[in-house]
Parts: C-alpha cells; structure tokens; sequence
C-alpha cells in the first residue's frame, strides 16, 4: 500500500519545489522540510489542507508534551491545545462517517461503524499519526539537507552514484535520530549494565545513544553509507513498537533527497 502514496508524496514534493528552485535558494526548514510530512499525512488522511497551520501548531504542542523539556506552566497549556485537537479529529471522524470515501479518515470511520474500532481509539490513532508523521520525519529531512551542505565530498558522491542514497538515508537515520529516545516506567525490578533498578522507576530509553554504540557500529560518529551494519541502527524502534510509518517516512526523505542532488547544483 506504500506505493499508492508515491504519487502524493511526488506531487507535494514538486509544488513545494516550485516555490524555490527557479531561485536557487531555501530556507529549507521552513519551505520544504516542515512542510511536506505534515502536507502529506494530511492528504493520506483526507483532511483540509486549509488547516495546514493549526494543524502544525497542535502537532508541535504533541511533540512538545511527550519529549520531557515542557516545564509546569507550559505543560498545561500545551494540553489545552492537545484537547482542542482531539475535539477537531473527532469531528472529523464524525463528519466521515456521514460522507464516506476512500482516505484513511473514511475507513477509520467505516470501522467505527462497524464495530471494529472505538471512537476515542480512532481519534487517538489519527492523533498519533499527524505528530509522529510530520516532525520526526521533518528532522530526518533536515538533517539530510545539513549533512549535505556539510560534506561536499559526499554531495558529490551522491550525485554521481544514486545507488548509494538509500544507504545515506539509514546513515543519517542513525547518526542523527530524529527521536533521541522515549520515556518508559519499569514493570518489574531489573539491571541495567551494573545498575540495579526498582520497579515504578521512570527512564528514558536512549535510541541516540545506542546508535553510537561503538560495539555495534564501527567507526559511529562518522556517516559511513557502505558499513556493513547499516540496518542494525533503533532510528525506527524495534520489535513490536517499530514505526509504523517507517516506510513513509523513508519515501519522503528520498524524494527530498532527490530533490536536493538533481535539481540543484550544489547544498
């Protein structure tokens, strides 16, 4: 099903393009990199682009709740606008339900319907989506952009050997997580290393760090995109709580990578 979103995915990357190549200049953040994940998901779900901007600051307040930097004050009203966001997806679903269709909102709300899925389920899937979908893959499209402009050598290389770019990709994904890492609480009494751990204790698990692990990957804080380890590295999870976006999120950075080497002449 991934490839039926090529075409989306395609089309959003050309008309965000547009508005900067004859110049040869970008703010890349904010013209391209911000821009196409949410533009897409929005797409994919069948929201109005009308509401791109509300919809990034709700991503941003979600973002911003679950990364641990948000103090006392902040957290509450970051909340506030987690709510409104809520309120306006389950809108939504209930306005889908009414007027079925082919987007994910449709079939979500088909399954409601059906009995397959709750309300407030639903509403909280598509609430995960819209944040995991478009910041995360925003960093990785970043990075990639920075990585470029800092390597010439490499930009050169890319461009003359486009076999390789799936491989920079995983690179960048490693070296640079766009999730450093998720906040869990122990079940149960462990170790870690030669650290002992109680039960109820809130940690964060470190996926940036484990992907400089220099026991798994050689050389790893330098982008190597021939090492042989290349799939090893936690920028999507692992196991049961692997990205379900993943392959999305890897369309997107491609094209924008694609972008960058063969429509301008330097990063």
């Amino acid at each position: 099903s991934l490839e039926s979103y090529r075409p989306i995915v395609e089309k959003l990357c050309s008309e965000l393009g547009a508005e900067f190549l004859n110049t040869g200049r970008t703010e890349w953040m904010s013209q391209f990199a911000t821009s196409l994940p949410l533009r897409v998901i929005i797409d994919i779900l069948g929201l109005p682009v009308d509401d791109f901007s509300r919809l990034q600051t709700w991503s941003d307040a979600g973002v911003r709740i679950v990364d641990g930097t948000a103090t006392g004050d902040e957290f509450m009203t970051l909340a506030q606008k987690v709510l409104e966001f809520q309120a306006y997806l389950a809108q939504a679903l209930n306005a889908a339900t009414e007027s079925p269709g082919t987007t994910l909102l449709a079939k979500l709300a088909a399954m409601i319907h059906a009995g397959e899925m709750e309300h407030d389920e639903a509403v909280s899937i598509l609430l995960q989506l819209v944040v995991a979908g478009s910041d995360s893959t925003a960093s990785l499209i970043g990075s990639i952009a920075y990585h470029l402009a800092s390597n010439n050598h490499q930009q050169e290389e890319l461009r003359h050997s486009p076999d390789l770019r799936t491989a920079f990709i995983e690179e960048v994904l490693r070296f640079d997580s766009p999730f450093q890492g998720h906040f869990r609480v122990l079940t149960e009494d462990t170790q870690v290393g030669s650290v002992d751990m109680k039960k109820g204790t809130r940690l964060m698990l470190h996926w940036g760090e484990a992907n400089r692990d220099k026991e798994v990957f050689a050389c790893p804080n330098s982008i190597q995109p021939e090492r042989s380890e290349l799939r090893k590295h936690l920028g999507f999870g692992y196991g049961i709580h692997r990205c379900i976006g993943a392959g999305l999120a890897r369309l997107e950075a491609r094209m924008a990578l694609d972008l960058l080497l063969d429509h301008m002449t330097a990063v």
